[in-house]
């Protein structure tokens, strides 16, 4: 998100006029603060003021699939999957001695993408543990 004053210029296919969609223009109103409201003007001289929801709904509703997939923030987990094997040996009611075994998967977590569009940031699921399948370092105190 725009925290700071920012001009956008799009081309216009017809060339006859000079859009701009502007944010954040007045410091001291609170309201246009934080790209709250785009200013679109015109080479005329009139302008709009548009809400930034109206916009990404907008955008959003004409949007393909593809275009709603970058606009979307995806969190994704890589998981290491363990096949475990856990046996019960039984004191009572089955038969004494008697084992039980289950079998059951756990799923590890080793890192977290955080993904955008194109803009992707893995994050390790804790500093001390090490990213399954890559090498530990240890550190010297």
């Amino acid at each position: 998100m725009l925290v700071e004053h920012h001009v956008f210029i799009p081309d216009d296919r017809a060339k006859k006029h000079k859009f701009t969609f502007e944010v954040n223009w007045n410091e001291s109103d609170k309201a246009t603060n934080d790209s709250k409201i785009i200013k679109i003007g015109c080479s005329c001289g009139k302008s709009s003021y548009v809400k930034r929801e109206d916009m990404l709904q907008f955008f959003f509703a004409i949007g393909t699939v593809e275009d709603k997939k970058k606009m979307i923030p995806q969190s994704i987990t890589r998981v290491h999957e363990q096949d475990m094997f856990v046996g019960i040996k039984a004191t009572k009611d089955i038969r004494k001695g008697e084992e039980v075994n289950f079998k059951f998967k756990v799923s590890i977590p080793c890192s977290v993408v955080d993904a955008i569009g194109e803009v992707r940031v893995e994050k390790a699921m804790a500093d001390k543990v090490p990213i399954i399948g890559k090498k530990a370092t240890v550190k010297p105190n």
